[in-house]
């Protein structure tokens, strides 16, 4: 599977950092109550649904409880879901990603650099008594992938060379994407306006965003959008 990625381009930047309600920023042990086994309340911790989620509860689960926290897990929800839940207190904290914060929930236009992104949520947030720690050092951005031989029969080496192709030919190829990418002015609409080119809406399979790495490796879509992170690039 060949992963396409221009960072400079292709939507809002994805950097992860832990996101929580401000009533919990003490939460973070000193140094001298480090391995203590002294129970300091209750925590619930939130993850979205899909394996960098998992592990990342995971996690934050494990670390809070060795500073002696009692932690509930909350995972597999939507983006959507964690938010207002972190939002209404179903939520202590839970990982979030600044280039959708910035776009679905604080509806910013997009912003490219990772930092300003994170420095812009960060401080947006602060009116909804949201706090952002600091952001983790992995960036997982969209990414728009193929099968690695059918990209090297049809010559296709980046983004650009895509909307090429398509131009020519925009029945050829089928796209998968998730929902919210469809929708995101950063996802979809974003990268047809920004590479000039249109898929036909009938070329465009949408489906669940664990579905659509094995829809692409098994040839049910050409084309497919994913997380640049996600080990299945790699495996597949």
């Amino acid at each position: 599977m060949k992963c396409h990625v221009d960072k400079s381009q292709l939507g809002a930047p994805f950097s992860c950092a832990a996101l929580l309600a401000c009533m919990l920023t003490a939460c973070s042990s000193s140094e001298s109550n480090a391995g203590s086994n002294e129970n300091k309340g209750k925590i619930t911790v939130g993850g979205k649904d899909f394996t960098e989620q998992h592990i990342l509860t995971q996690i934050t689960s494990i670390y809070l409880k060795e500073k002696g926290y009692k932690v509930d897990e909350a995972s597999s929800m939507g983006s959507t879901v964690a938010r207002s839940a972190l939002e209404n207190g179903q939520l202590d904290v839970y990982w979030e990603y600044t280039g959708t914060a910035l776009m679905v929930y604080l509806k910013e236009p997009v912003e490219t650099d990772p930092d300003k992104a994170y420095k812009k949520v960060k401080e947006l947030d602060k009116k909804n008594k949201l706090e952002w720690l600091n952001k983790s050092a992995f960036n997982n951005t969209y990414a728009i992938l193929m099968r690695e031989d059918y990209a090297k029969e049809l010559g296709i080496k980046s983004v650009s060379d895509l909307a090429e192709f398509v131009n020519q030919d925009s029945n050829q190829l089928k796209f998968g994407s998730n929902s919210e990418f469809y929708a995101r002015k950063d996802g979809m609409k974003g990268l047809e306006k920004e590479y000039n080119f249109s898929l036909p809406a009938k070329n465009v399979v949408k489906m669940d965003t664990g579905l659509l790495y094995n829809s692409l490796k098994e040839g049910q879509v050409d084309v497919a959008v994913g997380f640049a992170t996600d080990g299945r690039i790699k495996g597949f």
